[in-house]
């Protein structure tokens, strides 16, 4: 799995890491740095994260000192996304994107890196004051990643097959892209009035969708999906709350919260947030990547059944 070195090592050193979920037809409805950066497991006594205490580590934008690199985070709902951006050499193109993902699986904190779209790799998470650490001994590289807040400053440590590395990302106010938020709320509109027909139309050629315990579809695919889960009586609806641009302007991202709902009566049948990668092209915006995780389910009452 190299594949999250390459990208989360780009993200930050090349200029220096949704469940929007489409179910596939047949699927059932939805339901040597200094020694104290290195990273290294976490400790046992090392509490969960919640959301406001990664948010505190991590919200914001980032940016590498030459503006090739940025990541930006925003906490959506209980979970908290990151989108990294790295620009190739000549800063006209975007070499490399990632979708981050930290939120609750099974009750336990997850960071979940998805390099270029092309893998999907689970970390454990402990947090500490101004730091957080993701740790997998079975990855190869990196098997730990470590953020720490200095003020303005990210201080981003990596460890694995390719030795330990210290990294650096200064914060910069968020850069918005109106654009690509209008561009996403018509999309939802569409979904909603055409089905999968619009999801066929917004992806790119080579765009894809791809969540933890699904399968990849590209644009075709998930748009049976969403035809498939409107036949069983559901509808997809979704909003942007966040969005931004990779600093070449070719790729931009779009994060928020979606709801399925019954076709008829409106009862929500789930929640989560998705992640959408938008790519531009001559006639304009196509989604490249799209992911995201569903919410927990709500704790049933005292004395319930279960």
């Amino acid at each position: 799995m190299r594949r999250v070195a390459r990208a989360l090592i780009v993200v930050s050193l090349g200029a220096v890491a949704c469940a929007r979920t489409t179910p596939s037809p047949g699927d059932p409805s939805p339901s040597p740095p200094p020694a104290e950066d290195r990273p290294s497991p976490p400790a046992r006594a090392a509490a969960p994260p919640s959301s406001t205490a990664a948010a505190s580590v991590l919200a914001g934008a980032w940016a590498s000192d030459d503006g090739r690199a940025l990541e930006r985070w925003v906490a959506v709902g209980e979970h908290l996304v990151g989108v990294g951006f790295t620009s190739a050499d000549d800063g006209e193109s975007t070499a490399f994107f990632e979708v981050m993902l930290l939120h609750h699986a099974d009750g336990h904190p997850v960071f979940t890196a998805i390099p270029q779209g092309a893998a999907i790799v689970d970390f454990e998470v402990a947090a500490e004051p101004e730091r957080l650490s993701f740790t997998n001994p079975a990855h190869d590289d990196p098997t730990a990643i470590v953020y720490r807040r200095q003020g303005d400053r990210l201080a981003i440590a990596l460890d694995g097959a390719a030795g330990p590395r210290r990294l650096e990302l200064r914060g910069r106010e968020p850069t918005p892209a109106p654009e690509l938020e209008a561009l996403d709320t018509a999309f939802a509109a569409d979904s909603a009035a055409r089905g999968g027909a619009a999801w066929v139309e917004r992806f790119d050629a080579e765009g894809s969708a791809w969540s933890r315990g699904s399968s990849r579809r590209d644009g075709e695919a998930s748009g049976k999906g969403i035809d498939a889960m409107r036949a069983g009586g559901h509808e997809l609806l979704w909003a942007p709350e966040a969005s931004g641009l990779a600093p070449a302007g070719d790729l931009g991202f779009t994060t928020g919260r979606f709801r399925v709902v019954a076709r008829e009566g409106g009862q929500v049948v789930s929640t989560g947030i998705f992640v959408t990668i938008w790519r531009r092209r001559a006639d304009g915006w196509y989604v490249a990547f799209d992911s995201g995780v569903t919410d927990a389910p709500e704790p049933a009452p005292a004395g319930s059944p279960q």
